[in-house]
């Protein structure tokens, strides 16, 4: 991951290339850019080497 506070957490895009849009997980802030959302959405896993104590977050188990 760059140091750039504006750049993608998973692509390393930066928003001088692609919008970004900012997301917080556990008190540290990310960004992501629109094409990688659903990995961020639905397998976040993915993003585990990435953000540091994310294997605390329960996975989707679906809607009730």
């Amino acid at each position: 991951m760059a140091n750039h506070p504006s750049t993608y957490i998973y692509c390393d895009q930066s928003d001088q290339t692609v919008p970004l849009v900012l997301f917080q997980c556990q008190g540290k802030q990310y960004w992501t850019c629109p094409q990688h959302q659903p990995i961020l959405i639905h397998t976040t896993v993915q993003l585990a080497d990435k953000m540091p104590g994310l294997e605390l977050v329960r996975p989707y188990e679906g809607h009730s």
